[in-house]
């Protein structure tokens, strides 16, 4: 049987309000913030498009610049519309600020069995690191902008969620969703990467 190939939107469009300069490109293990996460979807064998200003060697989605997530989501699965010659029965939605996500945790939620989106939850939800449903997906192309939490919570309602308990993968601290918002948080990991010697693989 045919395997259908996984695809991701990496969101590095964001306005970065709670960090100097550009936090996507701040350094981290020899990198930048947002290498770890291109490097991190490579290693799981996920075929990703930036959406944002071109940070990446990724295939990068036009016209997404700034914009809050649902817009870029929204904007994004228009772009792959026009790119691939079938679509995805679903995309990983994944944020370039993530600077602990790795390769098990992204693909655990690509591979994860049906179409259905997959959201991990451990009090709050992480829409952000992600798969989204084809359904999702279109209604987000559908909705428009909307930065607020519940504009993204009915894009992903518009189709079969799986809401997935992340205590799965989040042993210690930081956990894989662990988003980096200032400059303290990269201060704070940077350290917990120091007391364990290597990053996750």
């Amino acid at each position: 049987m045919e395997v259908e190939p996984l695809y991701a939107l990496l969101l590095t469009g964001g306005r970065s309000s709670r960090f100097p300069g550009d936090k996507l490109r701040a350094k981290l293990a020899g990198g930048t913030l947002v290498e770890h996460v291109v490097n991190a979807l490579e290693d799981a064998g996920i075929m990703s498009f930036e959406i944002g200003p071109g940070y990446t060697p990724l295939t990068r989605i036009e016209g997404t610049e700034r914009r809050d997530p649902l817009t870029a989501v929204g904007a994004g699965w228009r772009g792959v519309a026009n790119l691939l010659d079938r679509l995805p029965s679903a995309m990983l939605v994944v944020s370039g600020d993530l600077g602990n996500i790795n390769s098990a945790t992204l693909s655990f939620l690509a591979r994860f069995p049906g179409t259905a989106s997959v959201v991990p939850f451990d009090g709050s939800y992480q829409p952000l690191c992600a798969r989204w449903s084809r359904a999702a997906l279109d209604l987000a192309a559908q909705l428009g902008g909307g930065d607020r939490p519940h504009a993204v919570r009915a894009a992903l309602d518009g189709g079969q969620v799986t809401w997935r308990d992340s205590r799965w993968a989040s042993e210690g601290f930081p956990s894989p969703f662990f988003d980096v918002d200032t400059v303290q948080d990269l201060e704070r990991l940077e350290r917990w990467r120091g007391q364990r010697g290597k990053e996750p693989k």
